[in-house]
């Protein structure tokens, strides 16, 4: 209490990452991955929303064209579908015996990371993920994802899917986070979980204990309303 807020709100950031919280999400982070062998060599693409603001379709589109012989795209959401599905599954299950899977978010903006990052990492698949620039804020490891930002096109992602899939060790590595000592972790991701519902309250009771303080206490917040940073929106190359 008193301590001063990140971007002036960062109570409400934490809840809007949908961070996990609950010692057992965290600990589903940590479930071993199926061994690289015993995986399929594909990138799993699951979307449903075709018109997202951050181009992730437009961008899917292009390097499912790109028919990459050796990690096809297997599209198995609502959008550019070449997948035959019976019903409705279990998401994390099915990308969880993949080596790739994408994990590209709605709306590319300052902290915005939802739960298509954290299932991604529990399924135990390399994410291609595409979201905020400081996504690195967030992960267990900087190297437990392929991000699509720093490659740029969709050329660009099949080399290093290409890359990755043939070079076992090179694999691993992006998964060696899984069995790490948790105090050999990214500084960042660990100052996370302490801020979040492991050891405090939901994030949603810690968002009515700021609302409870300022109406007892009124203080006068910067909020990302008046924060350009805040709601700034990164340009995506398709």
């Amino acid at each position: 209490a008193g301590a001063p807020l990140r971007n002036g709100l960062d109570v409400l950031r934490r809840a809007a990452a949908r961070s996990p919280g609950r010692a057992a999400q965290i600990h589903a982070l940590f479930k071993p991955p199926v061994p690289f062998d015993q995986k399929k060599t594909a990138l799993a693409y699951i979307n449903s929303n075709c018109g997202a603001k951050s181009g992730r379709s437009d961008i899917m589109r292009k390097v499912i064209a790109l028919k990459n012989p050796i990690v096809p795209t297997e599209s198995w959401g609502h959008c550019d579908r070449n997948m035959k599905v019976a019903g409705a599954f279990n998401k994390v299950e099915l990308i969880h015996g993949y080596k790739f899977c994408v994990a590209m978010e709605n709306s590319i903006t300052k902290d915005y990371i939802t739960e298509k990052l954290w299932q991604a990492l529990e399924a135990g698949c390399v994410p291609v993920y595409m979201g905020p620039h400081n996504v690195d804020e967030f992960l267990p490891d900087p190297e437990a994802i392929i991000n699509y930002h720093k490659l740029g096109s969709p050329e660009a992602l099949n080399k290093e899917l290409e890359r990755l899939a043939s070079d076992r060790g090179a694999y691993e590595a992006k998964l060696a986070w899984k069995f790490k000592a948790w105090k050999d972790l990214a500084p960042a991701f660990l100052a996370m979980t302490e801020r979040s519902h492991v050891r405090k309250p939901h994030s949603r009771c810690q968002i009515c204990q700021l609302a409870l303080r300022h109406r007892v206490k009124p203080q006068k917040y910067t909020t990302c309303l008046f924060n350009e940073t805040w709601t700034k929106d990164y340009h995506v190359k398709a």
